[in-house]
């Protein structure tokens, strides 16, 4: 800019085009998630944490396979393994989540769990 008389002047505009002007930006690359359901009669407890351990979202939902998608929906590409706990009625779920190539496995709570000895 250069002053002239009590007025500031521009001398000299320079217009930089976006391609000229590149920003190199660098991503993280997207932590893998696992989650982990707790179906019951009337709900499905749904969380999600990274392979950190971080809790990253977690919903109740009803249990209805649209409900479930609608949660797990933007974690899809994210999720690495899915478990689901139940006593029984889980196999809508599971073959649901299998047949749209969901990672998912049941869980059985019993081999979960390692059982305590007296000595323990």
């Amino acid at each position: 800019m250069v002053e002239r008389g009590g007025r500031l002047a521009v001398k000299k505009l320079s217009f930089v085009r976006k391609s000229e002007h590149k920003i190199k930006t660098e991503r993280r690359p997207m932590k893998k998630l696992i989650a982990g359901m707790d179906l019951h009669s009337n709900n499905v407890v749904i969380g999600l944490m990274d392979v950190d351990g971080k809790r990253v979202a977690h919903q109740k939902v009803e249990c209805k396979l649209s409900q479930v998608l609608k949660f797990l929906a933007p974690y899809r590409k994210r999720l690495e393994q899915i478990g689901v706990e139940s006593t029984y009625n889980w196999y809508w779920l599971v073959d649901g989540l299998q047949a749209l190539k969901y990672p998912a496995a049941l869980a059985a709570l019993r081999c979960l769990h390692k059982r305590r000895s007296p000595e323990d």
